[in-house]
């Protein structure tokens, strides 16, 4: 009985190409497994209709820290109008007690910034989170260093919260420290 020759280049061409299928399949995988977990968080907030806003921020935020396990620490941040100031309303990582008595003006620090900016901010190293960052009133300085207990934030991304009428109501920030 023959055996066909093999020639190494095809044979090296095929498992290049099995790779970039597997690929495609774990990729693919992934990305249903996000898509179920943001369906399973849909159906369970749909089942708790006295879910109140800060209880249903606060489980948002749980379910990101699940997809997101790099971020260490996060805060959304909602807009008051009245006193105009960013008004924390669920954290994870923090020291709650400090975190919940900031208040940021639009354009104090990053969730001020991206608040003013509507638009993302993405650091990915300590000098683009310190650059980036933007400076913080005393007070709020002091609460902040208390709330992440002086550790230092390694990258972060800030992402403008807004309603489907395109208004500007708040912040969300992953951090890693």
């Amino acid at each position: 009985m023959e055996h066909p020759i093999i020639n190494p280049e095809q044979l090296l061409k095929r498992i290049d190409d099995l790779q970039a299928e597997i690929d495609q399949l774990r990729s693919a995988e992934s990305e249903r497994q996000r898509s179920q977990e943001r369906l399973n968080l849909m159906v369970e907030l749909t089942r708790r209709p006295t879910l109140d806003l800060d209880e249903l921020l606060e489980q948002c935020l749980q379910r990101l820290v699940q997809t997101l396990p790099q971020a260490e620490i996060g805060v959304i941040y909602l807009y008051d109008p009245r006193n105009e100031v960013l008004v924390p309303k669920a954290c994870f990582g923090y020291d709650r007690e400090h975190l919940l008595q900031i208040r940021l003006k639009p354009g104090e620090s990053m969730s001020g910034k991206v608040f003013l900016q509507g638009r993302a901010i993405l650091a990915r190293t300590p000098s683009q989170v310190e650059k980036k960052a933007g400076p913080l009133s005393e007070r709020n300085q002091t609460l902040y260093s208390l709330a992440t207990q002086s550790a230092k934030i390694t990258s972060n991304i800030c992402v403008p919260l807004r309603t489907s009428a395109e208004e500007f109501i708040g912040t969300l920030t992953l951090s890693s420290t």
